[in-house]
């Protein structure tokens, strides 16, 4: 009897390959979700670092002294009305003056005068004389000024806020003298930029989906004609294995007849041979009885 032969693509290998392309798609759009939160929040940072960047120049140009400033850690009652002035046209919440061992000879809030700051960053910005940013969530309450200048905001004082703190390497003759460390209230950049990426990702999303869809009909497509196509050739070998095993069967028979006709011919040779001999013995019988009649009787 015939055996279907096994197929080597079978339906649930299909199902398999579909569940892991939605599940990869899935993973793909998770990625770029969470991507875009921090793409978001990245951009934020480079707008506070760029705008910090902008402060070295305009803020030295707003001193009296320029960066000796810092190297003589004086800020004079000009310097102080101008810097708060400056900050009224700023996102900066907050602002320190640091000398070359990390203590606050200046502040815009007073509390902080003589503070030491000993953070990773500041001590980063004075070895690499370059930029350093960190970024935190503080209570609104923590944010100088936010809560007096937005009342109509109805903005909750334990409500939390995206900062980011710059530390703006003073780089004098080649040497740091100290820095500027900058405050940002980048909550609401932060979100721009966020809301943006969310958009972003909505659209890849969209496209990956799209792509992955499309990926997932011509697998099935294919899949679907790749097992027709089998059963079609396992329906056509088993058809072929059924036709041999009659023709086989037909040729056994033939076989079989021609040594039953092979023996017919035979029996009836010897049939033949045996109704010569018995005819034979009859005509010698005939001529033996007129041989011995004649001799018992010579003469008529």
């Amino acid at each position: 009897m015939a055996t279907r032969t096994k197929s080597t693509l079978s339906e649930s290998k299909v199902r398999t390959a579909l569940l892991a392309l939605a599940v990869t798609a899935m993973v793909v759009i998770g990625f770029t979700w969470s991507a875009a939160q921090i793409i978001g929040k990245r951009l934020a940072t480079e707008q506070a670092v760029q705008q910090g960047e902008v402060w070295r120049q305009n803020g030295l140009n707003i001193l009296e002294g320029g960066s000796f400033t810092f190297k003589e850690r004086r800020v004079t009652a000009e310097d102080s009305r101008e810097i708060f002035n400056f900050l009224q046209t700023t996102n900066v919440y907050r602002l320190e003056m640091l000398d070359v061992d990390g203590k606050a000879f200046w502040a815009s809030r007073a509390g902080d005068i003589n503070s030491v700051d000993s953070s990773p960053e500041f001590k980063q910005a004075a070895k690499a004389l370059e930029l350093q940013s960190m970024s935190a969530k503080v209570p609104a309450s923590k944010v100088d000024r936010l809560l007096l200048d937005r009342p109509n905001e109805n903005i909750k004082p334990n409500s939390l806020r995206d900062t980011t703190t710059v530390y703006v390497p003073i780089i004098k003759r080649k040497a740091f003298v100290g820095a500027l460390v900058l405050h940002y209230d980048s909550t609401e950049l932060t979100s721009k930029f966020r809301e943006w990426s969310r958009w972003t990702a909505v659209i890849l999303a969209g496209v990956i989906l799209a792509l992955f869809g499309g990926i997932g009909a011509v697998i099935y497509s294919f899949a679907k004609q790749r097992l027709a196509n089998e059963a079609a050739l396992a329906t056509a070998r088993d058809e072929a294995v059924s036709s041999r095993e009659q023709l086989q069967v037909v040729n056994e028979n033939v076989i079989k007849l021609n040594r039953d006709l092979e023996q017919t011919v035979n029996d009836l040779r010897t049939a033949q041979d045996e109704v010569i001999r018995k005819g034979k013995m009859a005509q010698l019988g005939q001529l033996t009885a007129t041989v011995a009649h004649d001799l018992r009787n010579p003469l008529g």
